[in-house]
């Protein structure tokens, strides 16, 4: 769909966001690997100590 912008509104973003949704649902075996809470903490963590070492 070709988006011009007189239609871009509320209901343009949301079809966005809908289909982001779709696309990530179909796709989820590929990025399921990202869900693990535990390993997400430790990557923030690691990356602000590592951010942090700078100022």
């Amino acid at each position: 769909m070709l988006v011009t912008p007189k239609d871009e509104s509320w209901t343009a973003y949301q079809g966005s966001t809908s289909w982001l949704r779709r696309v990530l649902d179909a796709n989820q075996s590929q990025w399921s690997d990202y869900t693990d809470r535990t390993a997400q903490g430790a990557a923030i963590s690691e990356f602000r100590h590592y951010a942090m070492q700078w100022y």
